[in-house]
């Protein structure tokens, strides 16, 4: 198993600090399971969530067609730190999964 592919799962199986290490990768798909890790996990560390909030502003990460952007405000949204109250439906929809991918 790659090394990647071993910190991924890591990540899903609880693995907190490799999830904190993952947010500030410069891996993009590091950063991305991390948050959708993070997130369904309901991590709230002060890391984590200064990590979420730079990366809302973040336009040149895309998983899956999807800005990081958008993930890093839904996961604002459903940890409870950040209210989304705009009116992109697919930030709506990403609310409504709780990144349960």
């Amino acid at each position: 198993m790659s090394d990647l592919k071993y910190s991924i799962n890591a990540m899903y199986n609880g693995d907190r600090e490799t999830i904190l290490k993952g947010i500030s990768s410069k891996t993009q798909i590091m950063v991305a399971n991390a948050i959708i890790a993070g997130t369904q996990q309901g991590i709230t560390d002060t890391v984590f969530v200064d990590e979420l909030k730079k990366l809302v502003s973040n336009t040149e990460i895309i998983l899956m067609g999807i800005p990081i952007s958008d993930i890093a405000i839904a996961a604002l949204d459903i940890l409870g730190i950040t209210k989304y109250n705009g009116d992109d439906e697919y930030i709506h929809s990403l609310i409504t999964s709780k990144l349960a991918f």
